[in-house]
């Protein structure tokens, strides 16, 4: 896929499908309105294309009293992986603007005519049910239609949404089941892959291994740009970890280490994997799927309690790994774009 997202040098010389929308997670409901145009788009021999933004457009906007982005800690997915996932459903070109004030300002009209049709020569557009866009999100999928003829496109396609159990499929709903309660299995199955992150190895306290005989690597999330991907909710979860082409199953602790009250305590995530006999791999990045939540994060009484929980959940992470291996197989086999992205 032609990946023009910063730059608008080299962008198509022919007619083209547009696929509208921001596609962060590229869950269920995005796979349905991008297959959706991709399959018109070969039926009309037009090019689809992507129109989406390189950055959330909530970025720009600050904390109250912060210089914090009011959208930090919410992506679901990497611009890179964003782009791979929508290749893989046979997306041929994506152009990918910052938000910028210039775009925040154009009028509904003024974004299909400078953007869509004088950059992309968009002739058929396609968009979820509940696209917004254009000046104070003025334009809608509604606005679309009524206004499809005097605008001058041949067809505007709104995609109905993609419902899993009785409620739309949509990243909010995505985020609030990974923040909330790290419910890994909703969010797995609205994604349809396993939720994967990439992070870098760390120096950490150096617990695991000798105070607690379960050594770990502390992950440290890795942040394009001023980006954040989401951090599930504090727990203790079973994931496997990418190193260089393996995957191995990990217990990976999300949380502030209560039972051994440090002075400052901050968010950190650990992981500890039971079948790995190599050494050390500090600054490495890998990539972590989280399969499955095993339990809160507690605080024990003393050392021998909090050993003999982590015993018990990397007991229940391996049986897991046992009892599904076959399907964890195939889950990591979704992943294959995290090495090059």
């Amino acid at each position: 896929m032609q990946n023009h997202c910063l730059t608008s040098s080299t962008l198509p010389n022919q007619q083209t499908l547009v696929i509208l929308g921001m596609f962060d997670g590229v869950h269920l409901g995005h796979q349905g309105v991008v297959e959706q145009g991709v399959s018109l788009a070969k039926e009309l021999n037009l090019v689809p294309w992507v129109f989406s933004f390189a950055s959330h457009p909530k970025e720009r906007l600050q904390l109250p009293n912060s210089q914090v982005s009011a959208w930090e800690g919410n992506q679901l997915t990497a611009l890179n992986e964003r782009l791979h996932l929508l290749s893989k459903l046979g997306v041929e070109g994506a152009y990918c603007p910052e938000f910028s004030a210039e775009l925040r300002s154009l009028t509904p009209e003024a974004f299909c005519k400078n953007l869509l049709q004088e950059k992309l020569h968009a002739q058929v557009l396609v968009v979820g049910y509940d696209f917004r866009f254009g000046k104070d999100r003025e334009g809608s999928a509604d606005w679309l239609v009524a206004n499809q003829h005097r605008l001058g496109f041949q067809q505007i396609v709104v995609v109905a949404p993609v419902e899993f159990e009785g409620q739309p499929v949509s990243s909010t709903r995505i985020r609030q089941a990974l923040k909330e309660d790290g419910n890994i299995t909703l969010a797995n199955q609205l994604l349809s892959r396993p939720y994967c992150v990439k992070a870098s190895v760390v120096e950490g306290h150096r617990r695991g291994g000798s105070q607690l005989g379960f050594p770990t690597a502390n992950l440290q999330w890795l942040v394009p740009s001023h980006q954040q991907t989401l951090v599930p909710a504090v727990g203790v979860y079973s994931a496997s970890i990418q190193l260089g082409t393996d995957w191995l199953p990990a217990t990976v602790n999300i949380g502030l280490s209560p039972t051994f009250a440090d002075a400052e305590p901050r968010l950190q995530v650990e992981a500890h994997l039971p079948t790995y006999q190599g050494e050390a791999f500090y600054n490495q990045i890998v990539n972590i799927a989280f399969l499955k939540r095993l339990r809160n994060e507690l605080k024990f009484d003393n050392l021998a309690a909090l050993k003999s929980q982590i015993s018990q959940d990397v007991e229940q992470t391996l049986a897991y790994f046992s009892q599904h291996a076959e399907a964890i197989e195939t889950q990591l086999t979704l992943l294959n774009f995290t090495q090059d992205a």
